[in-house]
C-alpha cells in the first residue's frame, strides 16, 4: 500500500503548475541509508528543563510571543516532570528530513532541489535543528 500511496503523491506532484517545469526531464529517486546514531541519555530534572526552555524561547521569538513566562513555563515543566526523570535511547532513530539534510551536507546527494518537502509538519526538534542549520550555513 505504501508504494501505491507514494506513487499517487508523486503523480500529484507532476500535476503541480509550480513543479511541472522542474519535473519535466530526468527525475531520479535515491534511497538513503540510515545514518549511524549514537545511544544517549537525557536528564529531565526541573533545572535542565528550565535551562533548555529558556534557551529555546530566547532563540525563537515567535514561540515566546504568546507564552506567559510565569504560568506557562511552570505548568510546562510540571507536565514534563510527570514523565520519567531520565530518557535513555540505545538505538535512537533519525527523522527523514534530517537524514536528507545530513546526506546533502556530506555530499551523498549530488542533484537536489533547494528545499525539502515532507508529508506532515516537522516535529519541534527537527524544526529547531533545520532553523539552526539554515542560520549557520545561510
Amino acid at each position: 500500500m505504501s508504494l501505491v500511496i507514494s506513487t499517487n503523491k508523486m503523480f500529484m506532484l507532476t500535476q503541480s503548475h509550480c513543479l511541472h517545469k522542474i519535473l519535466d526531464g530526468d527525475f531520479n529517486v535515491q534511497v538513503l541509508t540510515l545514518p549511524t546514531t549514537m545511544p544517549y541519555c537525557c536528564s529531565l530534572s526541573s533545572e535542565s528543563i528550565q535551562v533548555t526552555l529558556d534557551a529555546t524561547l530566547a532563540e525563537n521569538p515567535s514561540l515566546s510571543a504568546g507564552w506567559d513566562p510565569n504560568m506557562g513555563r511552570k505548568s510546562f515543566v510540571e507536565q514534563l516532570l510527570k514523565e520519567p526523570n531520565e530518557v535513555v535511547r540505545n538505538k535512537p532513530t533519525m527523522h527523514a528530513e534530517l537524514a536528507m539534510i545530513m546526506a546533502v551536507d556530506k555530499g551523498e546527494i549530488e542533484h537536489f532541489l533547494p528545499y525539502i518537502r515532507v508529508l506532515k509538519l516537522c516535529c519541534t526538534m527537527c524544526s529547531i535543528y533545520i532553523h539552526a542549520f539554515n542560520k549557520v550555513l545561510k
